[in-house]
């Protein structure tokens, strides 16, 4: 929503600086970035929709790390797997209710979803294990470290192969 207010913004003070000559410099800096908006715009309005729901995903699976490893006395390597779980429940939940709501999704979504975001548990546990049992890296700063790393990979992974078709009229109405 903040970007269309954005373009609109841009587009009309483009307007008025080619009323008078002014494009924003010599090279139509305005110009450039009424179509950079154009472009990208609702790709990066899905993408910062998707780094908050991964926001508190990682709280979640965070908060849940740090009970399990340092109040129930759990190693971090086996706590990690079960806040992995819950994370992708609730990214899930969330992306197909906000983030990737005008495209497809249901139980078939949210079993390719977790598929596709445990496969990398393995790499994640892997790095995790590495950061903090070789290099010395507290466990949560590792943790923080390797979710971070992660987003990218799920976001390109998730807008492909899990929300990539449009809903039909119909679902969406409902």
């Amino acid at each position: 929503m903040g970007l269309r207010v954005l373009h609109r913004q841009i587009h009309e003070r483009y307007v008025q600086a080619q009323k008078v000559g002014y494009l924003g410099g010599a090279d139509g800096t305005y110009g450039f970035i009424l179509q950079v908006c154009r472009r990208y715009g609702d790709l990066v309005v899905r993408l910062i929709k998707f780094m908050i729901v991964g926001a508190s995903g990682a709280v979640l699976s965070l908060t849940t790390l740090y009970l399990l490893t340092d109040i129930a006395g759990w190693n971090y390597l086996i706590s990690y797997p079960v806040c992995a779980v819950l994370s992708v429940s609730n990214n899930y939940l969330w992306h197909s209710l906000w983030t990737f709501r005008d495209k497809q999704s249901g139980f078939k979504g949210y079993i390719k979803y977790a598929a596709m975001s445990l496969s990398t548990l393995g790499v994640r546990e892997l790095f995790l294990f590495i950061l903090t049992d070789i290099f010395g890296v507290w466990y949560m700063l590792s943790a923080v470290i390797t979710i971070a790393l992660n987003c990218l990979v799920n976001f390109a992974l998730s807008r492909k192969f899990i929300w990539g078709k449009e809903k039909t009229r119909r679902e969406s109405v409902s």
